[in-house]
């Protein structure tokens, strides 16, 4: 029993002394992990990099994003963003994003900021203030913005860089700005603005930067280029412990002061200084932002003394990289060569050319529309990247043209340097048409409907001869391409509400000009949006939310170019809207950039006897045009026109079921509708007064319109919207791209079954 009663006793002890060793163990342990945790905390800077968010190509506006591990940086914020950076999975948390650099202060820059504003608001996030940095008129197209944005939700702070700015810092970079002036703006030195003597003056360094600016109406400043020199912070060096331990340095707070640079005192009256136990930081390295839009810009950027101390005989370090946003005849000017290569044979150079190749959409988006293309190759016809220009030069040693994603490391210094692995490569359309087939399902209902499309006679309605019915629905050269099929904002899938409708052999009109218009034209006509461009006459916006509008100014700088280069009197287009669209586009002429325009209040439309009706009608080739509010919001309205080939389109907008909309649309051969909600959402599609699925189609029944068209889905429904009960031989489902004409209209209720099919397989790909 004692001896029993001893190994008892042993044994409590071992486990003791094993319980004191274990949490010895643990208490070391926990130690080294909060030195790790102090030490990342104060090396947050271990991971940064430039990415390329738009090359300047003609549908991906110059924008580049700086990612470092405790914030986000955007230089330029043109229009599209959004749908870059949702469509490519790139996380920018509204949290992170504090400081937007804008270069220029022109729709290429700034377009996307109120889109991206409002979706920071849409995911809950009102408290987030992000600073807007670049020219003072920048101030001027915010405010503007006003008649349609309530500011007080989106916490845009604006500051201008001046030549009373020394530089911006923070935590992660010190940034100086370069300015020069826009000799290339429509506003550069006219009546309204007095020319500035001083831009290359040398800044006096100062730790205060301006917190605000008023922008002066009254006596505005010449429209400003900012070009940045970016010095990322300095790494804290490695704190060298038996070196501290020889000098005494205690182990708590005071090591951190070493490490943040500060010297301390011991107990003793011994000051230890932070080189005496830590080793030197690793200084930032230094990138630069030049945009130079035409060559006429060239004399003053190179004759600015602020790059100066960067050459390669400079008292500052070299960049590692020069980012220039330039066109084609920039790179082949001999000066500005010239002037780069001063900075040395160890920058790089990086390219954003205005001149090239946007690069494809994403493998996953670009899938899905192929996939649409081989299911119908008329109503889905192929986009036309292989229009689009390439830049040919050959391009100097360590020059680059970037490619839309193309990364740039700065650190770790063990991977610096470009990073292509975010590029997306071409997709194999022959692949895609193989792994269709595999399908049976999916063959079966492509087999369906390409006999469906063969057959001579199809009874569209029971009372009317098919073929008399295609030949006359939408006329001779009447087509509707919908550039835009999703509401809110833009998502990989569907765009903002845009549809381009043709009217006659040489007329078009856009029925609304959501974000990104532009970039969804070119890419559906390449080298053909020229002529496009010239014969659009009209642009209806339907109301005043920006995911119906934001996109016009873009569509009138790029027709007003395209007349300019084929050396055409511009004529100025019809916008069709609410009053607040003219007060907008008034304040965006006056001091932003001169556009050309002709306003028609949408309600001179409820009443047709005028002379505002009469001349749209000829320059439309219509007989009829009728507007009525909509459910929707204030100044928001539906249309109905009537062509003189006698067919009949209808368009909602945004709107709850109306009778007003009926009775206009009455007997409309096509009846555009919106189905932003499905049929078990009434309540939020009441709340936010839009309309479900089964509502729209409702509609037409009441309209007795002969096809309905359902468009502007939530992106909830990314894809395919949920079903109704109610889809009938008289509805099809709208997406981005889709091409109807008279011919094949009769196939859109047709395809319901594929599509279904062909999306629920892309689903089930993606789970």
């Amino acid at each position: 029993t004692s001896f029993t009663t001893v190994n008892v006793i042993d044994t409590a002890s071992n486990i003791a002394k094993a319980l004191r060793s274990t949490s010895m163990v643990l208490k070391t342990v926990s130690n080294k992990l909060h030195k790790i945790s102090k030490a990342m905390s104060v090396s947050q800077l271990n991971k940064v990099f430039l990415q390329v968010l738009g090359n300047d190509s003609k549908d991906a506006p110059a924008s580049l994003l700086l990612f470092t591990e405790n914030q986000r940086y955007l230089f330029n914020c043109g229009a599209g963003l959004q749908r870059v950076i949702n469509r490519n999975r790139i996380k920018i948390p509204p949290s992170k994003l504090k400081n937007i650099f804008m270069t220029r202060a022109n729709f290429k820059t700034v377009g996307g900021l109120p889109g991206l504003g409002l979706t920071i608001k849409e995911e809950g996030d009102t408290k987030t203030s992000i600073n807007l940095w670049g020219p003072p008129s920048l101030e001027a197209y915010i405010n503007a913005t006003r008649f349609y944005i309530f500011h007080e939700q989106l916490n845009f702070k604006h500051f201008a860089f001046d030549n009373n700015t020394p530089y911006f810092q923070d935590e992660n970079i010190t940034l100086w700005p370069v300015i020069i002036d826009d000799v290339s703006s429509s506003l550069y030195e006219t009546a309204d603005f007095k020319p500035s003597t001083n831009k290359n003056k040398k800044m006096k360094i100062s730790q205060e930067v301006s917190k605000s600016l008023v922008y002066n109406y009254e006596n505005p400043q010449n429209p400003t280029i900012i070009n940045y020199i970016c010095q990322l912070s300095p790494l804290p060096g490695k704190f060298l412990n038996d070196k501290a331990q020889a000098l005494g340095v205690p182990n708590n707070k005071l090591r951190k002061s070493l490490i943040m640079g500060q010297a301390i005192t011991l107990k003793d009256g011994t000051v230890v200084k932070p080189e005496d136990c830590v080793s030197p930081q690793e200084p930032g390295v230094v990138f630069i932002i030049l945009h130079c839009p035409t060559p006429n810009h060239i004399p003053q950027l190179i004759s600015s003394n602020r790059f100066d101390s960067f050459f390669a005989n400079g008292e500052k370090m070299q960049p590692k990289l020069i980012v220039h946003i330039c066109p084609t005849n920039v790179l082949e000017n001999a000066s500005y060569i010239e002037w780069t290569n001063k900075f040395g044979q160890n920058t790089k150079h990086l390219v954003l050319n205005s001149d090239s190749y946007g690069g494809p959409s994403p493998a996953s988006s670009e899938e899905s529309y192929h996939r649409l293309h081989i299911l119908n190759s008329k109503i889905f016809p192929l986009l036309k990247d292989e229009d689009i220009k390439h830049v040919t030069k050959e391009m100097p040693h360590k020059w680059r043209i970037s490619d839309n994603l193309l990364t740039y490391h700065f650190r770790p210094r063990n991977i610096m340097g470009y990073d292509r692995s975010k590029i997306r490569n071409k997709i194999d359309v022959k692949s895609i048409a193989r792994e269709m087939n595999n399908k049976f399902d999916i063959r079966k209902a492509v087999q369906l409907n390409n006999q469906d499309m063969m057959k001579t006679e199809d009874r569209l309605l029971s009372s009317v001869d098919t073929s008399s019915a295609r030949q006359n629905l939408i006329g001779k050269y009447g087509e509707i391409v919908f550039l835009g099929t999703g509401s809110c904002y833009p998502t990989k899938y569907r765009n903002v509400s845009s549809i381009l409708l043709r009217l006659s052999e040489e007329k078009y009109m856009l029925l609304d000009c959501g974000e990104g218009t532009y970039g969804q034209l070119y890419r559906h006509y390449g080298s053909k949006l020229t002529d496009i461009l010239r014969q659009l006459k009209c642009i209806f916006i339907s109301h005043m939310h920006a995911d119906h509008h934001q996109g016009i100014v873009e569509v009138l700088l790029e027709r007003k170019r395209v007349m300019q280069d084929y050396d055409e009197k511009e004529l100025p287009i019809c916008v069709v809207g609410p009053r607040t669209m003219h007060k907008f586009l008034e304040e965006y002429n006056s001091y932003f950039e001169r556009i050309q325009w002709k306003f028609i209040l949408a309600s001179e439309f409820f009443n047709e006897c005028n002379n505002f009706s009469d001349a749209i009608k000829t320059e439309l080739d219509i007989v009829s045009m009728k507007t009525v509010y909509a459910d929707h919001c204030k100044g928001a309205f539906c249309v109905a026109l009537t062509h003189e080939e006698g067919w009949k389109l209808a368009y909602s907008g945004d709107t709850q079921p109306s009778s007003r909309f009926v009775e206009i649309g009455k007997d409309a051969d096509i009846l555009i509708h919106e189905a932003t909600f499905e049929d078990d959402l009434v309540s939020e599609a009441r709340s936010r007064r839009h309309s479900t699925t089964s509502e729209a189609i409702d509609i037409g029944i009441k309209m007795n319109a002969k096809f309905t068209i359902l468009t502007h889905f939530s992106q909830r429904y990314p894809k395919i919207p949920k079903f109704s009960r109610k889809y009938n031989d008289r509805t099809g489902i709208a997406y981005d791209h889709m091409t109807v004409n008279s011919e094949n209209v009769s196939m859109l209720p047709k395809l319901l079954k594929p599509l279904n099919l062909i999306f629920k397989e892309e689903d089930e790909i993606d789970d």
